[in-house]
């Protein structure tokens, strides 16, 4: 089998530049089988990135926290499960990545008040929302990255969080299947 996935790269027309299902996997083997694992690296691998949270749940129980790199972490993620208007939230529903840039901005401050007041008091100015899918796996939840400065995400950055949620859902679905039924 290893045989086939190297001949298989060999004949690639891009043998050079791994695609994005192969650094997904790579994070899997490395850092799993726990989410956890995975998630006390991304801070150190995404450049400009301050923290990192993830909730996950099944549509029946809702996200639950599963990790948070620090306080400001905890809080984050502490304060979209209590107040329900939150990036983590839209991003899930939505299964798009939500990046409020500067969540000072009033369109933030309209659209969840509670969550952007709180966070905004905390030190928290941007915050990068991705849901947790990759291909068909998809659960309730998001990771969020949050800066304490305000700006977008470049494009190196965004890839490498996409990465990074693709191998949380993969680790996420595999924690689940070692649980079995419920």
């Amino acid at each position: 089998m290893a045989d086939e996935h190297s001949a298989a790269r060999r004949s690639s027309p891009f043998p050079s530049h791994p695609g994005p299902s192969d650094r997904v996997w790579d994070l899997v083997s490395a850092y799993g089988p726990e989410p956890v694992g995975l998630c006390r690296v991304i801070g150190r691998t995404v450049p400009g990135i301050d923290g990192i949270g993830l909730s996950a749940g099944s549509r029946a129980s809702g996200p639950l926290l599963r990790f948070a790199s620090d306080d400001a972490g905890f809080l984050i993620e502490d304060l979209q499960l209590a107040l329900n208007e939150d990036p983590c939230r839209d991003a899930a529903a939505t299964r798009r990545p939500v990046l409020p840039a500067d969540l000072a901005t009033r369109s933030w401050r309209q659209r969840w008040p509670r969550f952007t007041k709180a966070a905004l008091k905390a030190g928290i100015r941007a915050v990068a929302a991705l849901p947790l899918h990759a291909g068909g796996v998809r659960h309730d939840g998001a990771v969020d990255l949050y800066r304490r400065c305000p700006g977008a995400l470049d494009g190196t950055q965004r890839t490498a969080a996409s990465i990074f949620a693709a191998a949380a859902a993969e680790l996420l679905t595999l924690d689940e299947l070692r649980a079995g039924p419920s």
